[in-house]
């Protein structure tokens, strides 16, 4: 008796992973006699058949065609696949307009970038004008002094003539 687990055919997969099948070879036949759903209920039909015990039911056997690409799969709810069709053909266009969101993403944080390096050059270029009319006003500010002092002076300095004159006028 022959155990295939998983392929009978060289890379043509025909039972998930957890299938087993039991069968025998009659000239260039491959006859599957057994066919378990689970790893496990294969592992209880022990001890395995022999070829002997199909040998009077070979007439019950029929040949057995691989399914096509294109079949659709013996499901249990056929609604379920055309469910599953109707999103699988609806994925394409969703993964087209997601990339349509993340392109036009892209662009808008590529503009943001462009402005904030604007804004920055901006900033860079007003710190610079600021800090050039701070350094003018503390040099201004003692300026401011002496030249309120040099005033003072000169009112003094133009007092005396006017208190002169003054003097004068009272004398007349």
């Amino acid at each position: 008796m022959i155990h295939a687990k998983d392929h009978l055919h060289q890379g043509d997969v025909y039972f998930d992973q957890q299938k087993r099948a039991a069968g025998f070879v009659r000239g260039s036949k491959l006859s599957i006699a057994l066919r378990y759903s689970s790893h496990a209920e294969y592992e209880q039909d022990s001890p395995s058949p022999t070829v002997a015990e199909f040998d009077e039911r070979l007439r019950e056997f029929f040949p057995w065609t691989p399914p096509t690409k294109k079949s659709t799969p013996n499901m249990e709810m056929p609604d379920e696949w055309e469910e599953l069709t109707a999103v699988n053909a609806d994925l394409t266009k969703r993964v087209a307009a997601l990339e349509e969101i993340t392109r036009q993403y892209e662009q808008h944080e590529a503009k943001t970038v462009s402005q904030m390096q604007h804004l920055k050059e901006q900033v860079t270029k007003l710190t610079m004008q600021v800090d050039h009319w701070r350094q003018r006003a503390e040099y201004l500010d003692p300026e401011k002094g002496m030249l309120e002092s040099n005033n003072r002076e000169l009112d003094q300095e133009e007092e005396k003539p006017r208190q002169a004159l003054l003097e004068a006028k009272r004398n007349w």
